[in-house]
C-alpha cells in the first residue's frame, strides 16, 4: 500500500522501511536514555501496594491514608506539566531529564526515613513531587518523537518496555529488602540503585540541542518535526478533553487495580512471596502488551487499538472478583500486564497523531497530567471504598465499568488529521 507526501507524491513501501531503519540508527541511544527515565519513575508506584500493608502494621495508618500519598505527584504534575512541557520544547530534553532524574532517585530513596508522623509520609512525597515533574513521561517520549516519525509507535513501544521490567523486578525487590531490613531500606535500594544504574546512560545517551533529529532515507519525506497545532489551539478543542478524559479515567483505573491486586491476595491469604510473583509477572505481560501494541500502532487508526487496550481490564477485574488462589490471581497479573503494557503508548500516539509534534511535550505533559490525577485519586477512592463496604467485589465491578467507559470515549475520537 502506497502512502502520499504532502502535495500528493507517492511513497513506496521500500522507502518507508529505509526511513525507519535510518531513523533507528540515529535514534537508538534516545530510546534507550528514556527507557531507563521511564522505568525509574515508575517505582513509587508499583512499591505501594506492598509497602502500605507494612507502614499500616508500623505506624497504624489507614490504606487511605497511605495510599492518597500519590496525589500529591498529580497534583504538582497538573499545574507544572505544561509550563516543564514548554520548556522542553524550547531548551530541550536533555538539560531538563538529566538533573530530573538525579533530584527523583535521591527523593525516592527518601521516602524510607518517614513515619512515624503522618505528615513526614506527606512531606517527603512532596519533594519528590517536585521532582517528577522534570522527569515525568513526556520528558521521555518529547526525545523520542523528535527522533523518529515512520517508526515512532514502535520506539515508544521498546522505551516503555521499561516501566515492564520495573513492574516485574520492583515487587521481588520490596520483599527481598524488607526481609532484609525493612520497608525503609526498600525504598533506599530502589532509589539508590536506579541513580547508579541510570544516571551514567542518561548523561551520555541523550541528545544535546532543541531536539533530536529523524534520519530518514535519501528520497523518503522529511520529519513532521514542526508540524502540528500549538498548545493554546489544542486545549480548545473537544479532541484534547477526550484525551485527556480517557487518561484520567484509565490512570484511575490502573492505578486502583495495580494497588489492589497485592492487596486482595494478601487478603484471601496469599503469602508476600505469591503476590509478589503474580504482581510482577505483570511486568513480563506488560512486554508483550507494549510490542504488539507498538506494531499496530504504526499500522491501524490509534483510537482502536486504545478502545481494545482499555478495555481488557475489564476481563481482569472479572477475574479478580472470584480469585482466591494463586492461579487466579496470575491471570489477573498477565491480564492486567498486557493491558498496562499498552496505555502508555497509546496515550502517546493520541497525542502525537492528533495534535502533532510542534508542542508535543506541552501538550503530552497534560495527558500524562490527567493519568498521574487518576493513579493519584483512584486508589485512595478505592481504598475507601472497600474499607466502608468491607468487600472488594462492588469496588471491581465500578472499575469494570470505568474500564468500559474509557473505551468507549476512544472509539469515539475520529479519523485522525493527515
Amino acid at each position: 500500500m502506497r502512502e502520499q507526501r504532502e502535495g500528493g507524491e507517492a511513497i513506496m513501501p521500500n522507502e518507508t522501511a529505509n526511513a525507519g531503519a535510518g531513523e533507528w540508527r540515529a535514534g537508538w541511544p534516545v530510546v534507550l536514555a528514556a527507557a531507563f527515565g521511564l522505568g525509574a519513575t515508575s517505582l513509587y508506584f508499583y512499591s505501594l501496594g506492598l509497602i502500605a500493608p507494612q507502614l499500616h502494621k508500623a505506624f497504624g495508618w489507614t490504606l487511605a491514608q497511605i495510599t492518597v500519598a500519590p496525589v500529591i505527584i498529580s497534583a504538582v504534575n497538573l499545574l507544572a506539566s505544561s509550563r516543564v512541557g514548554v520548556l522542553v520544547d524550547r531548551v530541550g530534553a536533555r538539560r531538563v531529564a538529566i538533573p530530573g532524574y538525579i533530584a527523583f532517585c535521591l527523593a525516592l530513596a527518601a521516602l524510607g526515613f518517614a513515619g512515624p508522623q503522618l505528615w513526614t509520609w506527606y512531606a517527603l512525597w512532596a519533594l519528590l513531587a517536585l521532582s517528577f515533574v522534570f522527569t515525568a513521561p513526556s520528558v521521555w517520549t518529547s526525545s523520542i518523537v523528535g527522533a523518529f516519525d515512520r517508526a515512532r509507535g514502535l520506539a515508544i513501544s521498546l522505551a516503555l518496555c521499561a516501566l515492564s521490567v520495573t513492574t516485574f523486578l520492583t515487587p521481588r525487590i520490596v520483599v527481598w529488602a524488607s526481609a532484609q531490613e525493612s520497608w525503609r531500606f526498600a525504598y533506599v535500594a530502589l532509589g539508590l540503585g536506579m541513580l547508579v544504574a541510570g544516571a551514567p546512560v542518561i548523561f551520555f545517551a541523550m541528545p544535546r540541542g532543541r531536539r533530536a533529529a529523524a534520519t530518514p532515507a535519501p528520497g523518503a519525506a522529511p520529519p513532521a518535526e514542526l508540524a502540528g497545532v500549538d498548545f493554546a489551539t489544542a486545549v480548545r478543542g473537544l479532541r484534547f478533553w477526550m484525551v485527556a478524559t480517557t487518561s484520567l479515567l484509565i490512570g484511575a483505573g490502573v492505578g486502583s487495580t495495580v494497588v489492589f491486586l497485592p492487596l486482595v491476595g494478601l487478603a484471601r491469604g496469599l503469602t508476600p512471596s505469591d503476590v509478589a510473583g503474580a504482581a510482577g509477572l505483570m511486568g513480563l505481560a506488560a512486554i508483550v502488551g507494549r510490542l504488539l501494541s507498538g506494531v499496530f500502532l504504526d499500522r491501524l487508526p490509534v483510537r482502536f487499538v486504545a478502545a481494545v487496550i482499555f478495555a481488557l481490564p475489564v476481563v481482569a477485574c472479572g477475574v479478580l472478583i472470584g480469585a482466591h488462589d494463586v492461579a487466579g490471581l496470575t491471570l489477573v497479573g498477565v491480564l492486567l500486564g498486557v493491558s498496562s503494557g499498552g496505555d502508555f503508548n497509546v496515550l502517546a500516539m493520541l497525542t502525537g497523531r492528533y495534535f502533532g509534534a510542534r508542542s508535543y511535550a506541552a501538550i503530552y505533559g497534560q495527558v500524562a497530567a490527567a493519568f498521574n490525577i487518576g493513579v493519584g485519586v483512584g486508589p485512595p477512592l478505592a481504598s475507601l471504598a472497600y474499607e466502608r463496604i468491607g468487600d472488594f467485589g462492588p469496588v471491581l465491578m465500578g472499575l469494570i465499568a470505568l474500564f468500559g467507559l474509557t473505551a468507549l470515549i476512544a472509539a469515539s475520537l475520529g479519523r485522525e488529521p493527515s
